[in-house]
């Protein structure tokens, strides 16, 4: 059961059992775990060429307009238009509205984040 709550990073009791293994459907992870040559980096910086990528850039707001598009505010006050966006924001953030959303998010979704736990999960590589 140990590796169970490892991998879910929660205590059993907080894992559901209709869920825990949300990918399988999917085909899941199966089979030996491997490392990838040169590292995961390398994948994120293809799939980010060209695109306008912050780091350690504190997002307060997220503001979506049809016609005008998405506006992203920064906690230091600036704001960055495009299309689209793609903003990651820790569990813990969304849970205390650290972030607001316009229009405001659905009910579903504000519902899901209440429900939704957290736990911690570390991965050591040694060579």
């Amino acid at each position: 059961w140990a590796h169970l709550e490892y991998g879910c990073a929660a205590p059993l009791s907080k894992v559901s059992l209709a869920h825990w293994n949300q990918d399988e459907e999917y085909g899941g992870f199966g089979g030996p775990h491997c490392m990838i040559p040169g590292g995961y980096s390398q994948v994120m910086e293809a799939l980010a060429s060209g695109l306008d990528i912050r780091f350690n850039t504190p997002v307060n707001k997220v503001t979506y307009d049809k016609s005008l598009g998405v506006t992203v505010g920064t906690a230091a006050g600036e704001e960055v238009r495009g299309a689209a966006a793609v903003v990651t924001l820790p569990l813990g953030c969304l849970k205390a509205g650290a972030c607001t959303f316009e229009p405001e998010l659905p009910a579903w979704k504000r519902d899901a984040i209440s429900r939704l736990g957290f736990g911690n999960l570390n991965k050591v590589v040694l060579e």
